[in-house]
């Protein structure tokens, strides 16, 4: 019962787990968004074999249903994390200097699911002179923010910036479409 629990929790969440190991493996996509809409059936699956498990026991303390209950939420709750990090606007430098970015925003099209945004996320933040990115796979849409030099070439340098995301997103995967949806200059 409890394989059958663990079973049941990772198809609620195979879009994010299963996605996620591959995206380490540097794999691409594997189409698990399919699930997605069976998400509610395997939560309501997973939650009734755990309740099964305990009345198995008879609602006695047993360390195998605990643990397995423990991994079942958790695997139930990732895509909720890979979400809400996907969606997280963390700066890789704080600085209490003065200074000027850019946030450059595209819809993007073909993001197939939470693991494959959380991929694109990862990325984007590795990009050098990229302060944060975000990635808001419900919304469809994608930003990076970075500084300005100077802000007298805020035209170039967004050029350059728009420039180094285009490609960074197209060596991730050539089925992204990104369209330009504005950008914005902050000046702290």
């Amino acid at each position: 019962m409890n394989a059958l629990t663990l079973l049941l929790a990772l198809l609620g969440s195979s879009c994010c787990l299963i996605q996620l190991i591959l995206n380490a493996l540097s794999i691409g996509c594997a189409g698990f968004a399919l699930l997605d809409p069976l998400s509610p059936v395997f939560t309501s699956l997973t939650v009734a074999s755990l309740s099964v498990s305990l009345w198995r026991v008879r609602f006695k303390p047993n360390r195998n249903i605990a643990a397995t209950a423990a991994l079942s939420l958790f695997l139930l709750s990732l895509p909720s994390l890979v979400d809400k990090f996907n969606k997280s606007n963390l700066s890789h430098s704080e600085s209490t200097t003065p200074k000027c970015t850019i946030s450059i925003s595209w819809n993007i099209d073909g993001l197939k699911c939470l693991g494959c945004a959380a991929r694109l996320k990862s990325h984007l933040d590795a990009l050098d002179g990229i302060e944060a990115a975000t990635v808001d796979f419900g919304q469809k849409g994608v930003s990076v923010r970075a500084p300005l030099s100077a802000n007298d070439r805020t035209e170039e340098e967004a050029s350059i910036l728009s420039k180094k995301v285009l490609d960074a997103v197209a060596s991730i995967d050539f089925s992204y479409i990104l369209t330009y949806a504005g950008k914005q200059v902050v000046c702290t």
